[in-house]
């Protein structure tokens, strides 16, 4: 996982809080407020090659919630892809628990009290491709979120999303690697 402290923020860095946090496993968390565009990068080199991978946002959100609005999941190789082509191709994701949207991707509770969303995922061929980026875009003034921020993770996917079922048995503590099952 790459954590909170190594995460770029872009321009939104003036939002974001560095915070250390009892729960999680790093020394520092992320706390933003309204506006972020939060970025993980890892090499292609330190996957394994020929495997699908997926992007995760660890997160936990703080008070109230429920007027939260739809962000979006971006995931791009920084030396194959434009940008723009990645935020057209963005997918709209709740943040919100057990809300589904048009991909079906849903925010699952974890065994170790933090939430995850799956990003988006991509395919490793031979780990020559440079940098992925996974990120989480928000900009909309409309809704207020207090949204702290453990990493995203990076790991191998077996399927498509998480469904329903599987995030029932996730929150229940079945899963303990947390992968996507089909």
């Amino acid at each position: 996982m790459i954590g909170a402290k190594e995460l770029d923020d872009g321009y939104f860095n003036y939002y974001r809080k560095l915070t250390p946090h009892a729960d999680s496993r790093f020394s520092m968390v992320a706390e933003h407020r309204d506006y972020f565009d939060i970025r993980g990068k890892i090499e292609t080199q330190m996957l394994s090659p020929k495997t699908r991978y997926a992007a995760y946002l660890v997160y936990r959100l703080e008070k109230d919630f429920k007027d939260l609005q739809p962000v979006k999941g971006i995931i791009w190789f920084v030396n194959l892809d434009e940008y723009r082509d990645a935020e057209r191709r963005a997918t709209t994701l709740h943040l919100r628990p057990g809300l589904v949207g048009k991909s079906q991707q849903i925010a699952v509770s974890r065994p170790d009290g933090w939430m995850e969303l799956q990003l988006g995922m991509f395919y490793n061929d031979l780990g020559s491709d440079g940098p992925v980026e996974a990120g989480l875009l928000k900009s909309d003034e409309r809704s207020k979120v207090d949204l702290v921020i453990e990493g995203i993770e990076f790991r191998p996917a077996k399927t498509g999303f998480v469904s329903k079922e599987n995030a029932r048995n996730r929150r229940k503590g079945i899963f303990s690697k947390l992968r996507i099952s089909g």
